[in-house]
């Protein structure tokens, strides 16, 4: 038998962690507590994912704004100056 390139090895591997996965999602979805416990859990996670982009949204304005030279902050003159 042949030995498998990288890229192959990978796609091997890979099959096998997906057949492992919707294996369990099958189990899961076919266990109505398991399932319920999924879901609002899955409300949590998703509105923890929510904050953090929002909050990346705001890191990534203020990037934007300070490359400009347009950061400011309250009671900070233009070039901070006295």
């Amino acid at each position: 038998m042949a030995d498998l390139t990288p890229t192959q090895e990978m796609a091997k591997f890979q099959a096998e962690g997906d057949a492992r996965t919707l294996s369990e999602a099958k189990a899961i979805t076919q266990d109505a507590d398991r399932l319920k416990a999924a879901e609002k859990v899955a409300k949590r996670l998703a509105k923890e994912e929510q904050e953090r982009a929002e909050s990346q949204k705001n890191s990534s304005k203020a990037m934007e704004d300070l490359s400009k030279g347009s950061l400011r902050y309250p009671g900070m003159n233009k070039r901070n100056k006295k």
